[in-house]
């Protein structure tokens, strides 16, 4: 169920940023994605209808993880025929060739690097959302040094590590 759920966020949310067609367009493959579809939460004020449900750090990283997740467990030989059919679905939407562990490592490397495009040098700075779409494309909005986004992205990269040591197992 979890791996259709993540195919549905994508299917449901990442087509219709922006920001993911900016990034494509600077050789990213990855992407943003938000907390959900319909999400009407901008967090800077007074927002222009435009501007609500923007992609998050915390939610990409997440999406993040859960991909190293699904690395880990192929590797592991944990998934079933069902979950090889939901990855299918997935797969299409990110486009990274067959099915394997380290495909799944290398989607979810490649949707962090997305969210990486997007942390504010220097200091290393993330905000709580980045923008979709507009003038302001893939700045940063919302809450600045949202403490959730760094955790979630040493959370992501924690799963990484395992995920890593698992594949090289195989």
């Amino acid at each position: 169920r979890i791996i259709n759920t993540a195919g549905k966020i994508v299917e449901s949310m990442a087509r219709y940023y922006e920001v993911n067609a900016v990034d494509r367009t600077k050789g990213l493959v990855g992407l943003l994605i938000g907390r959900y579809p319909g999400d009407t939460y901008c967090g800077y004020g007074a927002c222009p209808k435009t501007d609500y449900g923007n992609p998050w750090f915390i939610a990409t990283h997440a999406l993040a993880e859960f991909l190293y997740f699904v690395a880990r467990a192929w590797c592991e030989d944990r998934l079933t025929i069902e979950d090889a059919k939901a990855l299918s679905v997935l797969w299409k939407q990110l486009t990274r060739g067959a099915v394997t562990g380290w495909n799944a490592l290398e989607m979810a490397d490649s949707v962090m690097k997305n969210a990486k495009e997007h942390v504010v040098m220097p200091g290393v700075h993330m905000s709580e959302q980045i923008k979709k779409n507009g003038p302001d494309v893939g700045q940063q909005a919302g809450v600045p040094d949202l403490t959730w986004s760094y955790a979630s992205a040493l959370s992501a990269l924690l799963a990484r590590h395992k995920a890593i040591a698992a594949c090289r197992k195989t």
